[in-house]
Protein backbone atom coordinates (compact mmCIF):
# COMPACT_ATOMS: atom_id res chain seq x y z
CA UNK A 1 0.00 0.00 0.00
CA UNK A 2 1.48 3.35 -0.81
CA UNK A 3 1.96 6.09 1.40
CA UNK A 4 -0.55 8.92 0.98
CA UNK A 5 0.92 12.45 0.64
CA UNK A 6 -0.85 16.17 0.39
CA UNK A 7 0.62 17.95 -2.50
CA UNK A 8 0.31 21.67 -1.87
CA UNK A 9 2.55 23.69 -4.69
CA UNK A 10 1.64 27.27 -3.40
CA UNK A 11 4.07 29.02 -6.41
CA UNK A 12 2.33 27.13 -9.22
CA UNK A 13 -0.92 27.17 -7.29
CA UNK A 14 -2.07 23.16 -6.98
CA UNK A 15 -3.38 20.92 -5.21
CA UNK A 16 -2.88 17.50 -5.74
CA UNK A 17 -1.93 18.12 -8.47
CA UNK A 18 -5.04 20.09 -9.56
CA UNK A 19 -4.37 23.77 -10.53
CA UNK A 20 -6.08 26.37 -9.56
CA UNK A 21 -5.97 29.85 -11.51
CA UNK A 22 -7.73 32.15 -9.11
CA UNK A 23 -5.27 33.51 -5.93
CA UNK A 24 -8.39 33.82 -4.44
CA UNK A 25 -9.79 30.91 -4.88
CA UNK A 26 -6.40 28.71 -4.16
CA UNK A 27 -5.86 30.11 -0.77
CA UNK A 28 -9.76 29.28 0.17
CA UNK A 29 -9.84 25.44 -1.26
CA UNK A 30 -6.04 25.34 0.42
CA UNK A 31 -7.27 26.22 3.63
CA UNK A 32 -10.59 23.78 3.43
CA UNK A 33 -8.03 21.29 2.20
CA UNK A 34 -5.60 21.95 4.80
CA UNK A 35 -8.41 21.61 7.70
CA UNK A 36 -10.08 18.62 6.92
CA UNK A 37 -7.01 16.83 6.11
CA UNK A 38 -5.57 17.56 9.39
CA UNK A 39 -9.33 15.21 10.71
CA UNK A 40 -8.51 12.70 8.37
CA UNK A 41 -9.49 13.31 4.87
CA UNK A 42 -7.08 12.21 2.55
CA UNK A 43 -8.18 14.01 -0.36
CA UNK A 44 -7.58 12.91 -4.11
CA UNK A 45 -7.35 14.56 -7.52
CA UNK A 46 -10.85 13.77 -7.44
CA UNK A 47 -12.16 15.28 -4.73
CA UNK A 48 -9.41 18.52 -5.37
CA UNK A 49 -11.63 18.99 -8.60
CA UNK A 50 -14.71 18.50 -7.37
CA UNK A 51 -14.10 21.33 -5.11
CA UNK A 52 -12.91 23.80 -8.01
CA UNK A 53 -15.98 22.56 -9.93
CA UNK A 54 -18.44 23.80 -6.61
CA UNK A 55 -16.56 26.81 -6.05
CA UNK A 56 -17.00 28.11 -9.81
CA UNK A 57 -20.65 26.72 -9.59
CA UNK A 58 -22.36 25.63 -6.72
CA UNK A 59 -25.06 23.85 -6.19
CA UNK A 60 -28.39 25.26 -5.10
CA UNK A 61 -29.05 22.86 -2.34
CA UNK A 62 -25.75 23.64 -0.94
CA UNK A 63 -26.40 27.64 -1.04
CA UNK A 64 -29.93 26.71 0.61
CA UNK A 65 -28.00 24.24 3.61
CA UNK A 66 -25.38 27.65 4.08
CA UNK A 67 -28.36 30.01 4.14
CA UNK A 68 -30.25 28.20 6.62
CA UNK A 69 -27.74 28.33 8.89
CA UNK A 70 -27.04 31.42 8.92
Amino acid sequence: MQDYKLEIDVEKQTIQGITILNLKMFQQICFVVKNNHLEGWKPEAKDVKRLVEQANKPEQSIIDEINEAF
